[in-house]
C-alpha cells in the first residue's frame, strides 16, 4: 500500500496543488482544512507516514500539530515566510522546513526520503 500523507493547510488552493502532486506521485492522500478537524485525522489511526502542515492555521500553529504526530509520522511544516526561528524549531523536533509555493520534484523528493530513509 502506499505511504498516506495528511496535508492540513486552510488555503484551498494549496490543499489542491500538494494533493495533485503527491496523489501523481503515488501517494494517497486525506486533508484538512482546520487545526482541529487535521489534529482528528493525525490522530485517528492509522497514522499517517507524513503530516504536511501550514505553519498558521488560525489560531493554531502548525507545529503543535507536529507536537501531537505520533511518533511514527514524519512532518513537513510550510510557510509562505521565511521564518529562521520556526524553522529552527520545526528542525528541533525532527522535522522538515519548506517555503510555499513547494517545487512538485522538491516536495516528491522529500516525501520520498521521509518515507524510506537510505
Amino acid at each position: 500500500m502506499n505511504a498516506r500523507v495528511l496535508i492540513v493547510d486552510d488555503d484551498t488552493g494549496v490543499v489542491s496543488t500538494l494533493t495533485s502532486i503527491l496523489e501523481a506521485g503515488g501517494y494517497q492522500v486525506t486533508a484538512a482544512s482546520s487545526f482541529e478537524e487535521g489534529k482528528r485525522l493525525l490522530l485517528e489511526p492509522p497514522a499517517p507516514a507524513v503530516l504536511i502542515t501550514d505553519v498558521r492555521l488560525g489560531m493554531f500553529n502548525g507545529l503543535q500539530l507536529a507536537l501531537l504526530s505520533p511518533p511514527s509520522t514524519a512532518v513537513v511544516v510550510i510557510s509562505g515566510y521565511l521564518d529562521r526561528t520556526l524553522e529552527a524549531e520545526t528542525q528541533r523536533l525532527g522535522g522538515v522546513y519548506m517555503l510555499k509555493p513547494v517545487p512538485a520534484a522538491l516536495l516528491l523528493d522529500t516525501i520520498r526520503s521521509l518515507v524510506s530513509p537510505v
